[in-house]
């Protein structure tokens, strides 16, 4: 007689959706969200840094602290899914860090900015120009307050050249109003 067979342990489970969907809940004025680029470069490392700095949480650092496994790059479908609960859960202002380039196809046009627009939680969706570190009202809740734009802390140098600060007085760049519709 031979050996037994060997039996293959069963594959490791990702959490359930539900249990997912709750801990991608954030606190009030924690959560941001990034798409696009910026000369060719991704804003995705801004985004992290510029939320850490202010306290925030993007969602792959939000994962990261409740200790769920990322999805593959190419895994559209989870990203998608883990995007739309963490839009889900977020609250009150929510900050979008977005490039002079933003695929019309992102997930971020696709689902994250309408999922924040429909959560009742949430009062304002900043976008975050990170050219220049100003933060301006996307979107926000009918009835709510006017808010001024102002500059978003940082403590890093980025991988583009910033020129200049825009103020808030200062026309848009080409391009600004182009990555978010109306």
């Amino acid at each position: 007689m031979g050996a037994p067979p060997v039996t293959a342990a069963p594959p490791a489970s990702a959490p359930a959706d539900n249990d997912i969907r709750e801990r991608l809940k954030t606190a009030c004025d924690q959560a941001w969200f990034w798409s696009g680029t910026v000369g060719g470069k991704s804003v995705k490392d801004y985004a992290e840094k510029t939320a850490k700095a202010n306290s925030g949480l993007t969602l792959a650092a939000k994962l990261e602290q409740e200790d769920i496994p990322e999805p593959a790059p190419d895994d559209i479908k989870r990203w998608r899914e883990y995007s739309g609960y963490f839009a889900e859960g977020a609250k009150c202002q929510v900050w979008a860090v977005l490039g002079n380039k933003v695929n019309p196809d992102s997930i971020w046009l696709n689902t994250e900015l309408p999922t924040l627009k429909r959560n009742p939680e949430v009062d304002y969706v900043w976008r975050v120009d990170p050219q220049t570190d100003l933060a301006c009202v996307l979107w926000q809740k009918p009835n709510t307050p006017h808010r001024d734009c102002y500059f978003v802390k940082t403590s890093f140098p980025t991988p583009w050249e910033r020129p200049h600060r825009r103020t808030p007085d200062m026309p848009d760049r080409v391009g600004d109003t182009a990555a978010v519709p109306a």
